[in-house]
């Protein structure tokens, strides 16, 4: 539920938010989406990437094209979280990334 409402917040304020998108369509169906916006002059920050995983390289498409087609001005293009799944993690690997953020877990006491 919230990452449904965090895509329709998106969207619904994309200008607001300058945030860049595209979609991929097979036979004129939408097979994939994603957007994010510039963080820094130099970071692009992908922040959401959806497509129907029961059609091979359906996410793998939606990356490099709109990468290729968005991120020209930028130096880095960060992919962001790969949520402890482990096909994400090797695929986001698999780009042979500049760098990876350091994740720390907090837990209160008691």
């Amino acid at each position: 539920e919230g990452e449904t409402c965090a895509i329709v917040q998106g969207l619904h304020n994309f200008d607001y938010l300058n945030l860049r998108g595209g979609l991929l369509r097979l036979d004129g169906e939408v097979i994939a989406f994603t957007f994010g916006c510039k963080a820094t002059p130099d970071m692009f920050v992908v922040q959401i990437e959806k497509a129907d995983h029961t059609i091979q390289g359906a996410y793998q498409m939606i990356n490099q094209q709109f990468v290729q087609r968005n991120c020209n001005d930028v130096e880095y293009v960060n992919r962001e979280e790969d949520l402890g799944l482990e096909g994400l993690r090797k695929a986001k690997k698999s780009y042979y990334p500049a760098m990876r953020g350091v994740k720390y877990v907090a837990t209160p006491k008691g």
